[in-house]
C-alpha cells in the first residue's frame, strides 16, 4: 500500500496515542489498535445504503479523521495498514472468510493485516531476530484483535482460525 502524502502525526493526534519513533513493538501495536478501536467506530451505514465506497487512502483518511465518521473492515485495515508502515511496522494485508454461524464457505469478504514485529535479539553484533507474526483486525464488526501469535512454522497461504 502506498503512504504517499499521509500524515502519521495527524492520525496519532486523532487517535490520542503518542508515538516514540523507536523500534517497532507489540506494546506499540496494541496501543495504537486499542486506540483506534476507541476513537473510529466500526459502521458499515454506506454498505447498508449501497453507496460507492472508495478505498482510495485519501478517501478513506477524509472519512475516518477529517469527518470524525466510522468505516467497516477495508476502510478501518487500510488506514492501519497505512499508518503502521509509516511507524516502521513490517505489514501484510490478507482477504479473510468470516464464518460466523455459517455452515458453508462464503467467498472472503474481510480484509485483516498480519503484522511482523521483530524479535529482540542475543546476538552481540545488535541485528535483530527474526519477526513475530501477529494477526490484527481493526474493524471484525467493532471487535478487534492483536497478538494471534502465528508459528514461524506457519504459512501465510494456509487458514488460521481466530476466536474471540
Amino acid at each position: 500500500m502506498n503512504n504517499d502524502g499521509f500524515d502519521s502525526h495527524k492520525y496519532l493526534s486523532y487517535i490520542g496515542v503518542s508515538y516514540d519513533q523507536g523500534m517497532p513493538s507489540l506494546e506499540s501495536l496494541t496501543n495504537i489498535l486499542l486506540a483506534h478501536m476507541q476513537v473510529i467506530p466500526f459502521e458499515n451505514l454506506d454498505v447498508v445504503m449501497k453507496k460507492t465506497i472508495s478505498m482510495k487512502l485519501n478517501d478513506v483518511v477524509d472519512k475516518l479523521i477529517t469527518m470524525k465518521r466510522g468505516g467497516y473492515c477495508f476502510e478501518h485495515n487500510i488506514l492501519l495498514d497505512v499508518a503502521l508502515r509509516s511507524l516502521g511496522y513490517s505489514v501484510t494485508p490478507m482477504l479473510a472468510r468470516v464464518l460466523w454461524n455459517k455452515t458453508d464457505i462464503p467467498s472472503p469478504q474481510h480484509v485483516v493485516l498480519v503484522v511482523s514485529i521483530p524479535e529482540e535479539s542475543d546476538n552481540t553484533d545488535g541485528e535483530g531476530g527474526v519477526g513475530v507474526e501477529y494477526l490484527v483486525d481493526a474493524a471484525f464488526g467493532g471487535l478487534g484483535s492483536v497478538g494471534k501469535h502465528m508459528s514461524a512454522s506457519d504459512s501465510l497461504n494456509c487458514a488460521y482460525t481466530v476466536s474471540l
